[in-house]
Parts: structure tokens; C-alpha cells; sequence
């Protein structure tokens, strides 16, 4: 009698152990009861739900736009629903001049609502930006560099609006555009009302050599994303960055890492074969 009671309680804690971790699902239907935890993984988009409302949760995992939505949502009471990987790079995209005052670039196909959008946009002369409807400065206009070349970098998260439109123009307000470069990146799981923790900017290129400044993340899960820009030739990746670009006239790099744990990136590099510009360096937090 002994023996089975001991055995009874091994199997209970056995039990107990393995309901306590974080379970998965990844099919086409997701149901989640109350005190669960359940990383659901689906079309590349990975949440963590955990349920403590007192009832079964239905989560809609058929179709991407459908778990996109509901990782967006508003929170739930009893609900809470953390990133369990970095934000991702979806696309990139560039622009150009569409009227004379006007640069833009066609909505990606991609975009959902709750994407992070990211642009720059650089221009011959000391322009004057009005960016689309609701873009924040992420770096106000910077330069000159190469020349009489200037840059500025702006941010947005896509709501409704956003998916419906056709493009996203840039407006010069003092003068017409003369070379435009406009560069975007559609990025997907970030923070819906804080997608930018931290960033900076550093102009103090070393001959073909730009150091990006370090950054502290704050939260594990977070991005890093990095822009060098040069005036001829394709920088290098710094080290442990995904190329997200393709290397043309716009004499710009973007890269990407995702950031597991929280902490200081350090400073890393971008060398060009020629003369270097400037390096960016943001981080994006999780949703």
C-alpha cells in the first residue's frame, strides 16, 4: 500500500510539472482554458497567451490577418499576451519622385495593421520634410554629407487607414525635389503603442569606417536594427546582423538582430570601400 501511494505521488508531481510549462499549438484552431499558459505559433508569428479569466479563451489561428489581429487587439481581462520572439523584418521597399514636390513609395502588399513601419528619406539640399498622416521623427534632418546630401528617418504603426491606401507620400515644403531616396522597412511584432525603446545616430565616420553606438535593451526579445549609409560602395554587415537590402543607388545598408536577452549591444562597425557617412542604431521593442 505504501508503495502504490508513493508511486501515485510521483505520478501527481510528474502531472503537475509538465501542465506547469508553457504548452504550444500551432494548428488551425487554438482553445486555451483558464490557469494556461500556450505559446501559439502560427504563420511565423509566435505569441505567448496566458488565460487566467476563468473561462476557455478561442484563439484564430486559420489565417495569418486573423492571428495578426488578435495579437494586436486590445488586452483582454484575464488576458495577457507576451512576444516569445524578437520582432521580424517582413519587407523593404524604396521610392521615388512622383510629382515635383512629392516622394513615394507604393504600399507594400505585406502590410497589416500593427506593422512597424520605419523610412528614410534622403535629398540633395537642405530640405524640408511633411511626412504621410501620422509618422513620428525617429532622427531629425541630418548633413550635409557627400556632397550637399541630407537624411531624416520617421516611424509609424499601420492601422486601417494605412492597409487601405494605395502609397505614402513625402512632401518637400521648401522646393522641389531634386534627388530623392526614400527607403522603407515593414517590420512585424513590435510594441503597438512604444516601438521605439532607444535610439541614436553617429556621424563621426573614420574614414570607410562608421561605428554604430552601442544600445542597452531593456526587455528580452527586442530588435536591433542598424542603417549604415556611405557616399559610394556597399558597407559590410557588422557582425551577427541579417542584411535586409540589396545594395543600389541609395548608398544605404539596412541589417537587422534580433536581441534574446536584455542588455548592451556594444559598439560595432560598418566599413565601406570608400568614404563612410553616418550609422544609425534602433532598437525595437517587442509587443
Amino acid at each position: 500500500m505504501l508503495l502504490l501511494k508513493k508511486i501515485a505521488l510521483i505520478f501527481l508531481l510528474l502531472i503537475t510539472s509538465e501542465f506547469s510549462k508553457a504548452q504550444t499549438c500551432s494548428t488551425d484552431v487554438c482553445t486555451i482554458s483558464s490557469g494556461a499558459t500556450v505559446d501559439v505559433i502560427r504563420h511565423s508569428i509566435c505569441v505567448q497567451v496566458a488565460n487566467s479569466s476563468g473561462s476557455g479563451l478561442f484563439v484564430p489561428t486559420k489565417t495569418e490577418p486573423e492571428l495578426n489581429s488578435f495579437r494586436v487587439a486590445a488586452p483582454i481581462a484575464g488576458i495577457t499576451k507576451t512576444a516569445c520572439s524578437a520582432p521580424t523584418v517582413v519587407t523593404f521597399g524604396s521610392g521615388s519622385i512622383t510629382a515635383a514636390a512629392q516622394c513615394s513609395f507604393v504600399k507594400p502588399v505585406a502590410l497589416q495593421v500593427g506593422d512597424l513601419i520605419v523610412s528614410l528619406i534622403y535629398e540633395s539640399g537642405a530640405f524640408n520634410i511633411t511626412p504621410p498622416a501620422g509618422f513620428t521623427t525617429l532622427q531629425a534632418r541630418y548633413g550635409p554629407q557627400c556632397g550637399s546630401y541630407y537624411g531624416q528617418q520617421f516611424y509609424k504603426i499601420a492601422d486601417a487607414a494605412d492597409v487601405a491606401r494605395s502609397s505614402f507620400v513625402y512632401t518637400r515644403t521648401n522646393g522641389n525635389f531634386v534627388d530623392c531616396g526614400l527607403m522603407y522597412v515593414l517590420i512585424r511584432g513590435a510594441h503597438q503603442t512604444n516601438p521605439v525603446q532607444i535610439n541614436n545616430l553617429n556621424s563621426a565616420a573614420t574614414g570607410a569606417t562608421v561605428t554604430h553606438l552601442s544600445l542597452t535593451s531593456a526587455v528580452n526579445n527586442s530588435l536591433s536594427l542598424s542603417m549604415a549609409e556611405s557616399c559610394s560602395g556597399p558597407p559590410t554587415l557588422p557582425a551577427g546582423y541579417t542584411n535586409i537590402n540589396a545594395w543600389g543607388s541609395f548608398y544605404t545598408r539596412f541589417s537587422s538582430k534580433p536581441l534574446a536577452v536584455a542588455g548592451a549591444t556594444g559598439d560595432f562597425t560598418s566599413t565601406h570601400t570608400s568614404a563612410a557617412w553616418q550609422a544609425s542604431h534602433v532598437i525595437i521593442n517587442p509587443f
